[in-house]
This record gives structure tokens, sequence and C-alpha cells, in this order.
């Protein structure tokens, strides 16, 4: 009661309107990210939760008891050391926020690596109470990867074997390639290197299943998804669109390794073959979603293939880049590699 009466009046008096905002002009209904508004009411809430620790702290509170979410996101740590993570926690939380509000909105290089400096000195208070294993198992359900991988897994839904493989190789490549400077370096090593865990985590979890997690990551499965829901299409639509990339890749490269072809003839050929690929999708989709599903491939690689060059969709590299606190994920994923037809000579 006492908190509520602390904290409720002031938190309330945030989401207020702006009083001298002119009757004619929309108040925002919502806080974005790195605003004042939004520190503000993250601080209080963080002064709020760190009050009630303290309060509830002493012996006469004390309890061994770890709710369902405590246990989600502290494994089978004891309770003391739950509390001793939280405060870890929430201590670096302030210190990350007091940085950010400093920003005003622009982050430089120095910015970065203040950022992932509390972030490494964030992990060695960690490492100071808890055990190797148990800091993996924490890092394993809390970590920025954790949660950028849940977002992308769509409709994969991993076992705790297959999860931890991909945490695995995620936090491998993410910790061979760190932010540095403000740029992320060694593009070509990092496409080899992503190769090679893709490689690895293909071993591990099966092909199958290798598959079905490339493919549910996709941006572009999920955005055929997306088009199949919309349109309402039959079940099913977004899965044998998707596929026809198979074929692409076995064609365009049957295309190219054919002897008896010469190099005009190959790139005719591969013409042909993209401009089917096209009717097929537009066929699939109809012609509202098939355009402009055709539109984005076109742009990311069935234009490559129609310009005269056999395409590999497994054949290296790392998908997007996620920036957080003080780090730049290089999000394990599979670009699309090329052979190409040598060109026409100039006349």
């Amino acid at each position: 009661m006492e908190l509520s009466k602390r904290y409720d009046a002031h938190i309330r008096a945030i989401w207020e309107p702006d009083s001298s905002l002119p009757f004619w002009k929309m108040p925002s209904t919502f806080m974005t990210s790195g605003s004042k508004q939004m520190d503000e009411y993250t601080a209080l809430q963080r002064e709020r939760s760190k009050l009630e620790r303290e309060l509830l702290g002493g012996d006469f509170f004390q309890s061994d008891d770890v709710s369902a979410s405590q246990r989600r996101q502290f494994g089978n740590l004891p309770r003391q050391k739950i509390d001793l993570v939280q405060r870890i926690e929430d201590d670096y939380a302030e210190m990350l926020s007091a940085v950010r509000a400093s920003l005003g909105g622009i982050t430089l290089p120095e910015d970065r690596q203040k950022l992932e400096l509390l972030n490494k000195e964030k992990r060695a208070d960690l490492a100071s109470v808890l055990t190797p294993e148990e800091l993996a198992d924490y890092e394993l359900r809390s970590s920025p990867i954790t949660n950028l991988l849940r977002n992308r897994f769509n409709n994969f839904t991993p076992t705790e074997a297959e999860f931890r493989a991909i945490f695995a190789v995620q936090q491998t490549l993410n910790d061979k390639f760190p932010y540095a400077g403000g740029a992320m370096t060694d593009y070509q090593q990092r496409q080899e290197t992503a190769k090679t865990l893709n490689a690895q985590l293909r071993a591990t979890i099966g092909p199958e299943r290798y598959g079905d997690f490339m493919r549910e990551i996709s941006p572009e499965y999920q955005t055929l998804t997306r088009f199949e829901q919309r349109e309402n299409l039959p079940s099913g639509t977004a899965l044998r669109a998707y596929n026809l990339r198979d074929g692409v890749e076995q064609e365009s490269n049957r295309i190219f390794d054919d002897a008896s072809l010469n190099n005009e003839q190959k790139r005719a050929a591969l013409q042909t073959l993209a401009q089917n690929t096209r009717a097929q999708l537009v066929t699939l989709l109809g012609p509202t979603a098939g355009q402009a599903y055709v539109q984005t491939v076109n742009n990311q690689w069935l234009g490559q293939v129609e310009r005269g060059a056999a395409i590999a969709f497994n054949g290296g590299g790392s998908g997007g880049i996620s920036i957080g606190d003080g780090n730049a994920m290089v999000m394990l994923g599979s670009q699309p590699t090329y052979r190409r037809v040598p060109p026409p000579p100039r006349q």
C-alpha cells in the first residue's frame, strides 16, 4: 500500500498527455524506446522493484519459494543466488539506462564501446557468484541471443537439445566476431565460419530438422506464410512456393555444369528457368500476392539467376545483423552463393 502511494501517482502522470499540447494535435498514446518518457517510466519501475526487494528482504519476509517465471529464467539456482543475480541485473540495467539516456538518440563508436564494456563487466560480476555451469545455463535462458532466437523461430518448435545446439553455434559465431567500433569486419571470414557452423548444426540435429529450422527463420518463408494467411490461400501454399527454390538450385547448377552448352546457351537456359519460376509463383500465389512476392525474390536471388548465375541456397553465410546493447549480432542463417556464367564479350 505504501509503495502504491509513493509511486502510482507519479507513474500515472508520465502517461498523462502534455497539458500544453493544443487540442487539434493527437497526443501520443505510446512511449518509444529511448525516449525521456520511457527512461523515466523504466527508472521508476526499477526503483520501486528495488525498494520492494529491500523491504521484503529481511528474515521475517524471507522465503525459499521460487515462482514458475523465476524458475524459467534462473533454472535450478537456489533462492539466495537468484537474489544475487537479480541485484546484479538491476544494477547494470540502471547503468545501461543512464548511458543510453546520455546518448540523445545518437550512438557513436565510443558509446558502443562503453555499452560493450558494461556488458563485459556484468558478465564478470555474474561469474563471481555463479559456477561456470550455472552461468552457462543462466545465459542460455536469459541472454540477448536467446531472445533473438525465440523471435526468429516462427513455427519451428525446438526440443531442449535442439535449442541448446542452435544456441551454441550462434554463441560461437558472436564470440568469434564481436562488435568492434561501429563496423562489422572480416565479411568473407564470417561467411566461411557461418557456413562451417551451419554444417555442424545440420550434423547435430539432423538434415530434416535443420531444413525445418532454416526454412522457418527465413524472412522469405515468413513473407510467404503471411501471404498465405492474408490471401486465404490453401494450406501448404507457402511451403510449395518456398520449395520451388530447390528445383531452381538443382536446375541452375545442372545448366551451369552442362559441358554441351556454350555460355550463350547457358545464359539463355538460366533466363528461361527464372521466367518459368516466376510464372509458377504467380500461379501458386495468385496475381496480387504472386507479383508482390516475385518482385521481392527478383531483388534477392531470382534476378541473379535470370542474369546468368547458378545458385546454392545453403552455400554459405550468415543472416541479418541485429544490434543490441554494445553488440552487433551476426545471426546464424544461410545466404545464397552464386556461380556466374561469363558475360558476352563487348563488341
